[in-house]
């Protein structure tokens, strides 16, 4: 789902297919619910939809928590060592 959205999200597919943002989250959305049998779309890092340009577009979900045990170096996540998913 989130690698999807990421794709349809870029501004070179979006200008091709003719779609807005809200546009690629909500036929992104139906292929969750239509094809992966989704009953609502998963929530996405906050950071990962900031990146995508998709922070704040209708139909997205922010996750509200993320994992403290990891860390972002350049694009490739590094586990930090123990997690608590308490």
């Amino acid at each position: 789902y989130a690698s999807l959205l990421g794709v349809c999200s870029e501004t070179g597919c979006l200008r091709r297919l003719r779609w807005s943002k809200e546009d690629a989250v909500r036929h992104t959305n139906a292929f969750a619910a239509g094809v992966l049998g989704l009953a609502t779309p998963p929530p996405l890092d906050a950071a990962a939809l900031q990146r995508m340009g998709l922070a704040g577009v209708r139909g997205v979900a922010a996750k509200t928590t993320s994992l403290s045990c990891f860390s972002v170096a350049g694009n490739a996540p590094r586990h930090k060592g123990r997690c608590d998913l308490g």
